[in-house]
């Protein structure tokens, strides 16, 4: 479920993908805010409650992957749906090795992407209220290096946990 204080932030190359993106999670009552550039999400101010972050892998500049990485280095626990339109292998295995929470396909069906959001919002409920209760966040898995884990035999199962 959606909180309904929630804010998605929409983060992609593609302004058009970013209008029709916004357009569609406001019919669904999801505060949302679009940037075209991850410099520009990196820029903005922080956000208090539950948030997400839809975000493209392939973009100019700082792609999908490393605006992850800069924000895990930032500290900053946001849950994040990575998105492509391109549908290969590398791409997804690019996707599930890092600490994205799902990974989908563009153009995106709005059933999917609405359960990819729900995710998104779950793991966050779960780190919030764990933070609440005086616990830390949940300990994400160490990065593999990465020649370790896209050399043939690098993945493990655990790879692609459900």
């Amino acid at each position: 479920m959606i909180p309904a204080d929630a804010r998605v932030y929409v983060v992609d190359d593609d302004d058009s993908f970013v209008r029709s993106a916004l357009r569609l999670l406001a019919s669904w009552g999801i505060r949302a805010e679009g940037f075209t550039s991850a410099l520009d999400f990196l820029a903005r101010d922080p956000t208090d409650g539950p948030a997400c972050a839809l975000v493209d892998l392939r973009m100019p500049g700082v792609n999908g992957l490393e605006l992850q990485e800069a924000l895990a280095e930032e500290g900053a626990w946001l849950p994040v749906v990575l998105m492509s339109g391109h549908t290969d292998a590398e791409s997804r295995v690019a996707a599930l090795c890092s600490r994205a929470v799902d990974f989908v396909t563009k153009p995106v069906a709005e059933e999917r992407l609405l359960d990819a959001l729900e995710r998104a919002f779950a793991g966050a409920a779960e780190v919030t209220s764990g933070a609440a209760r005086g616990g830390a966040r949940p300990d994400v898995p160490p990065r593999r290096p990465e020649r370790e884990r896209f050399e043939p035999g690098g993945l493990a199962e655990a790879d692609f946990a459900p």
